[in-house]
């Protein structure tokens, strides 16, 4: 079921007599002039309410005589259960979003002319420019020290503070004088793909 799918389902049973509706048919079948009668509320109002659920196929009608017997269809209120559980509708809703785009947007509001105009003062902004360095840097080479500064230097004129916050992040990890991109760093670069 599509995220769309899933939040029409969930916008349909919100409402509190839909819900009542489905305690009461999951129960036993009932017509709507029953209905009516057990929720207090006109059966035109029932009616609606059930079409709402008919259409999701939460519900069945069969004909008895002049009147219409609801019943809740126990397959549907199955599936119901399992779009319900948290982590499947999170999940859902996660597809849906482009975690990428805040990134692009602290990275305009941040870089002109692909060099940086401030290090961001917001721990969250700055861990996005730093991940963006990060993945300035060679993916398992050791630099040197002047190699480093002379890398950072294209990016930012205080290359020293923004060698020391790479490595404060542990996006970069320094021996002696020798630099390099970590692990971390590779996995920070894409942190939301597990998301998408």
């Amino acid at each position: 079921m599509s995220f769309d799918e899933t939040l029409t389902l969930l916008k349909t049973v919100s409402d509190e007599s839909r819900l009542r509706l489905l305690a009461i048919l999951e129960h036993r079948p009932c017509s709507v002039e029953e209905l009516a009668a057990l929720l207090g509320l006109r059966e035109a109002t029932i009616s609606h309410h059930l079409s709402k659920l008919k259409s999701h196929e939460l519900v069945e009608v069969e004909p008895e005589g002049n009147t219409r017997i609801y019943t809740a269809r126990a397959e549907s209120l199955q599936r119901l259960t399992e779009v319900l559980a948290l982590p499947r509708v999170l999940n859902a809703a996660r597809k849906e979003i482009d975690f990428g785009s805040w990134d692009d947007k602290v990275l305009s509001d941040f870089l002109h002319r692909g060099r940086l105009r401030a290090i961001p003062a917001s721990r969250k902004k700055r861990v996005v420019v730093l991940q963006w360095l990060a993945a300035k840097f060679p993916e398992g080479k050791k630099l040197a020290e002047t190699e480093v500064n002379a890398l950072l230097a294209r990016f930012h004129e205080d290359f020293a503070t923004v060698r020391r916050e790479l490595i404060g992040y542990g996006l970069l990890a320094r021996r002696g004088s020798s630099y390099w991109r970590t692990k971390n760093a590779a996995l920070a670069l894409n942190p939301h793909d597990e998301a998408r």
